[in-house]
């Protein structure tokens, strides 16, 4: 990578693929804000401004939001998602959040375009059924954003598959 490149323009993460593969994770009490999110065949639609949207209604609501945690995209269906922004002092009666609460999740590092994500997820599947158990859900965590993708030159996401 050229030397010019190495260089942080915003907060995304810098994911290392160990850390996240084929990892179990307990979630105990996660709350999150979750928005509808258009889709194109699974994959977000125009995700800069998607994401720049829910963070602005973060703070329109007042919730309190570390840029280092999670952003997570759900996938329900060809055209049609949520963006899930993992938010502090959440508003019991905000109808809009989703808490996850002690759940298991096993997790996948892709590193690569979007277009073969699907072998990471199909891998993760795979690791899944080996051990017995069944996806519940699925969350996309895109930890890079589009001011810093082009750097890299390809997308650092984690696969998080909810597990039973």
């Amino acid at each position: 990578m050229p030397k010019k490149w190495r260089t942080k323009i915003c907060n995304c993460p810098d994911i290392k693929p160990h850390e996240y593969d084929f990892k179990t994770h307990i979630w105990r009490s996660k709350t999150f804000l979750s928005m509808g999110l258009p889709l194109v065949f699974h994959m977000p639609l125009g995700i800069g401004g998607v994401i720049e949207g829910a963070l602005n209604e973060v703070k329109k609501r007042g919730y309190v939001f570390d840029e280092s945690r999670h952003m997570l995209i759900q996938k329900d269906g060809l055209f049609w998602g949520a963006i899930m922004v993992e938010v502090d002092n959440p508003n019991i009666e905000d109808k809009e959040l989703v808490k996850i609460e002690n759940a298991e999740l096993i997790s996948k590092s892709h590193i690569g375009q979007f277009n073969t994500i699907i072998n990471s997820f199909k891998d993760l599947e795979t690791y899944v059924k080996r051990r017995g158990k069944k996806i519940e859900a699925v969350y996309f965590w895109y930890t890079t954003c589009p001011r810093c993708t082009p750097n890299w030159n390809k997308y650092k996401t984690v696969i998080f598959a909810q597990v039973i």
